[in-house]
C-alpha cells in the first residue's frame, strides 16, 4: 500500500513540474524567440563590457516583463547610446493586468519623445504574436 502512495505521489509531483515548466518562460526564453524571429543576436558585447538581448538590423531591443517596464527604458536608451542603433523594448505582459505596463510605457515614451521602438507579446493569447504600435518620436504626432 506504501508503494502505491509513494508513486501516486511521485507521479503527481513529476507532472505538476512538467506543466509548470511549461507555463513558466524565463525571459531568456522570451528573448532568443524573439530575437531569432526578427533575425538578430541575443547577449552582444556592448563597448562598456555590457550585453544587449537583442542586437538586429536596425534596433538594440531590451526584453523585459511589463513589471520592469522603466528598467527597460534605461536599457534601450543605453543600448542605443552604446550601439548607434535605435532602442527598442519587447515588454512580455505574462498576466492580463500586465497591459497596464504597456500603456504607461507608450505614455512615457510619447510624452517625452524617446527614440524607442515598443513591442509587446501577450502570452494570455498567441505568445509569439508580437504587436508593434510605434509611439510619437517615431509615427510623427497623433
Amino acid at each position: 500500500m506504501m508503494k502505491i502512495i509513494c508513486a501516486i505521489f511521485c507521479t503527481t509531483l513529476f507532472f505538476t513540474a512538467i506543466c509548470q515548466g511549461e507555463e513558466t518562460k524565463d525571459r531568456r526564453w522570451y528573448r532568443d524567440t524573439w530575437c531569432a524571429e526578427k533575425n538578430g543576436q541575443t547577449n552582444v558585447p556592448m563597448p562598456d563590457r555590457m550585453t544587449c538581448d537583442c542586437l538586429t538590423d536596425t534596433h538594440a531591443v531590451r526584453v523585459d516583463f511589463g513589471g520592469n517596464w522603466t528598467q527597460a527604458v534605461g536599457f534601450a536608451l543605453h543600448y542605443s547610446l552604446q550601439t548607434g542603433k535605435k532602442g527598442g523594448i519587447v515588454l512580455v505582459l505574462d498576466k492580463s493586468k500586465d497591459y497596464r505596463h504597456w500603456i504607461r510605457l507608450n505614455a512615457l515614451l510619447q510624452e517625452y519623445k524617446l527614440p524607442i521602438d515598443a513591442w509587446y507579446i501577450d502570452e494570455g493569447d498567441k505568445p509569439m504574436q508580437d504587436q508593434n504600435y510605434p509611439n510619437k518620436a517615431t509615427d510623427g504626432p497623433r
